[in-house]
């Protein structure tokens, strides 16, 4: 990866994928120590599923617009990553009030209409081969999503031994905010 802005797509991407690994599969079972119902859970996942259906053409058109006025994709990918952080924190503050969930995969979900077509739109523009960007993107997703969903899990199941899976997602929501604020910071010509 010679170049900065393959470099960054990756990092970017690879953080992505990982949130995305770590609240499809540690939410349930964060949910399921909470003590809710399978259908609980269900109803969570299916109200997401509705509104990222419902929110792509908002998104779409958001998009549209932002790269319009001169931002960048890779800016707009990379701002998903505080939404996202957000959303990890409400995920820990619902331990003490289960709906807060809905809250905050709402905000994960606004994220993930903007940065799961925002990333395949940067492909196009990295300076490297199609082929090479697009196994790019399949290996940061591909480690990504299985990084978040081995260490959401496990890091959840162990900490609710003691009552404190919270721990985890605020700890996240902590660590996504200072790697958006360094990559922020180091990338302010992206």
């Amino acid at each position: 990866m010679k170049h900065k802005e393959v470099r960054y797509f990756f990092l970017v991407s690879l953080v992505l994928w990982s949130a995305y690994g770590s609240i499809y599969t540690a939410v349930p079972v964060y949910l399921t120590q909470l003590a809710t119902s399978p259908s609980f859970i269900g109803l969570t996942f299916s109200t997401a599923a509705l509104v990222a259906v419902a929110a792509q053409p908002v998104a779409s058109r958001f998009v549209e617009n932002r790269l319009k006025a001169g931002s960048s994709c890779n800016a707009l990918n990379l701002h998903c990553v505080p939404l996202i952080a957000f959303a990890m924190a409400i995920i820990g503050l619902s331990q003490w009030y289960v709906y807060l969930i809905f809250a905050a995969l709402l905000l994960f979900t606004i994220a993930e209409v903007v940065f799961v077509p925002g990333l395949d739109t940067v492909i196009g523009g990295l300076p490297t081969e199609r082929v090479t960007s697009v196994n790019l993107r399949q290996i940061s997703s591909a480690i990504g999503e299985s990084t978040g969903a081995a260490m959401g899990s496990l890091c959840v199941k162990t900490l609710a031994t003691n009552n404190a899976s919270f721990i985890y997602w605020l700890t996240l929501s902590i660590g996504l905010l200072g790697m958006f604020a360094l990559v922020r910071y180091r990338g302010k010509s992206l």
